[in-house]
């Protein structure tokens, strides 16, 4: 008497509609990601030779052609960056502060801005530009 061998059914995963569904997902979120602006701050910073470009190593503030100020990308007023810059100053103990002021901004601005920071605590600061 022979006895015939029961087949086993061995299930199988089909990867391929897996695969497929993550290539259109990816060329999906390429091609979305291509067209979104981020939103920004618009500075014209100055040309310098020595300059090593924008940076954004520390704490930023940025003022705009028309005197508006920006601290790490808030808006803030001139009033509260004091006490803004204070708060920061307890939190994080010498760090760099880094100016990014418009070309057409009047150079008392950036003065005012550096007082304030340093009556705030800071002693370190940078003025960003384009290199050329």
């Amino acid at each position: 008497m022979q006895f015939k061998r029961k087949r086993r059914y061995q299930p199988e995963i089909n990867v391929i509609n897996f695969i497929d569904v993550l290539l259109m997902l990816l060329i999906f979120f390429m091609i979305s990601t291509t067209f979104i602006k981020q939103p920004g701050i618009r500075v014209d910073l100055p040309l310098a030779r020595s300059g090593t470009g924008d940076t954004e190593e520390g704490i930023v503030i940025t003022i705009t052609n028309d005197n508006t100020l920006f601290l790490n990308g808030q808006k803030v007023t001139k009033e509260v960056l004091y006490s803004n810059l204070r708060r920061l100053n307890l939190e994080r103990q010498d760090h760099l502060v880094v100016i990014r002021a418009d070309k057409k901004v009047e150079h008392g601005w950036v003065v005012a801005v550096m007082d304030t920071a340093k009556t705030a605590g800071f002693n370190r600061f940078a003025i960003a530009t384009k290199s050329q």
